[in-house]
C-alpha cells in the first residue's frame, strides 16, 4: 500500500535527499516500497549517496532483476554502479537491452566497463576432480 510516507521516500530517493531519507525511514517509511522503488529510482538517476543510504536500510539490491545496477549502466552513472557492485549487485544481469540504451544516451563504454569489473571479480572454486572410472574386470 502506497502510503504518504513512501511516496515521499521515492520523491527524496529521487532527488539524492539523504537528509530526508533518512528521517522518513526513521518516521517509519518502507524500504522497500513498490519493489525497492526508492533504490531503482536513486540507482538510474545517479544519486550514489542516496543508493549507500538505501542500502544501509536494507534496500534489496537484486530487486526486480537488479533493475538499480541496469538502471545505472543504462544512464552511465559509473560511482553508483561501483557502489551497487560492491553490494553485490550481479552484473550479468546487464544484457543488451542494457547496454542499448547506454549507448543510445552516449554511453558508449559502459559496456567493457562492467566487463573489466567481471574479469577483476575472484575466480569460482575450482571443481573438486571426480575418480577415475574403476575398470571391470
Amino acid at each position: 500500500m502506497n502510503r504518504a510516507i513512501d511516496i515521499e521516500l521515492t520523491r527524496a530517493a529521487c532527488g539524492g535527499d539523504c537528509e530526508r531519507i533518512l528521517a522518513l525511514l526513521a518516521a517509519g517509511a518502507d524500504v522497500h516500497v513498490n519493489e525497492d522503488g526508492p533504490l531503482q529510482v536513486a540507482a538510474t538517476w545517479g544519486n550514489t549517496e542516496a543508493v549507500r543510504v538505501l542500502l544501509n536500510a536494507g534496500a534489496n539490491v537484486h530487486t526486480e532483476n537488479e533493475a538499480p545496477l541496469r538502471g545505472a549502466v543504462a544512464n552511465g552513472h559509473r560511482d553508483t554502479v561501483e557502489v551497487l557492485l560492491k553490494a553485490g549487485a550481479n552484473p550479468l544481469a546487464c544484457d543488451f537491452e542494457t547496454f542499448q540504451h547506454a549507448r543510445l544516451r552516449g554511453n558508449d563504454d559502459m559496456e567493457e566497463f562492467i566487463a573489466a569489473k567481471l574479469e577483476r571479480r575472484p575466480p569460482p572454486p575450482p571443481t573438486p576432480p571426480s575418480s577415475p572410472p574403476t575398470p571391470s574386470p
